[in-house]
């Protein structure tokens, strides 16, 4: 099972794809539900039917709840990412043997407030969290369901987060170039800080 953002689901296509080159009858790999595999919104479950494997995505960039804002909340709230509250595709989560999540693509100021979406515990806003923070408490509620819920026994659970920065010198769009660097970088003090 992936959940997550647009980096997830190209990890996900990937390994269909490597999982379907296994299978010498590509007619008993199908998508359960009938859906087309397209880019919308939503989830697919892949179903290699000669193997009784499942391969399953969702869309949860923020493994969260995005929700509309409570009543009386500032105009400036359009939206609100519930911090506390796991995505309600939690629910089909349940049973998974592997359980591979992405969060963190989307967890900055660009995707977020400034766009108008805020972060909400409970029934209520608030204003004044930043978004590290907000992400940190998303990923306390993703650890609390995983302990609470899942069979260590039975459940393997994977988190990516960030990628590492790719470019030297500034952003992409901003005067930045990628250093084609052929190493990981071992001058710690070049290094930042994890969020």
């Amino acid at each position: 099972m992936f959940a997550g953002d647009s980096i997830r689901r190209n990890q996900w296509e990937s390994l269909l794809c490597m999982l379907a080159q296994a299978v010498a009858n590509q007619s008993t790999v199908f998508e359960e539900n009938g859906s087309p595999v397209t880019k919308h919104k939503g989830f697919f479950s892949m179903k290699f039917k000669e193997y009784n494997l499942t391969v399953e995505y969702y869309t949860a960039p923020f493994l969260v709840i995005i929700n509309r804002p409570p009543k009386d909340s500032p105009t400036q709230v359009r939206v609100t990412i519930r911090v506390d509250e796991l995505h309600w595709y939690s629910r089909r989560w349940m049973g998974a043997n592997v359980l591979v999540f992405n969060a963190g693509h989307w967890w900055n100021k660009e995707k977020t407030v400034k766009m108008g979406c805020y972060f909400q515990e409970g029934g209520k806003v608030n204003m004044t969290m930043d978004v590290m923070e907000g992400f940190r408490r998303s990923l306390q509620t993703l650890k609390s369901w995983t302990t609470k819920i899942l069979n260590p026994d039975r459940s393997h659970v994977f988190l990516r987060s960030y990628s590492p920065v790719h470019y030297s010198n500034g952003t992409w769009n901003d005067g930045g170039r990628c250093g084609a660097e052929m190493e990981p970088e071992k001058n710690y003090a070049k290094l930042k800080a994890e969020p």
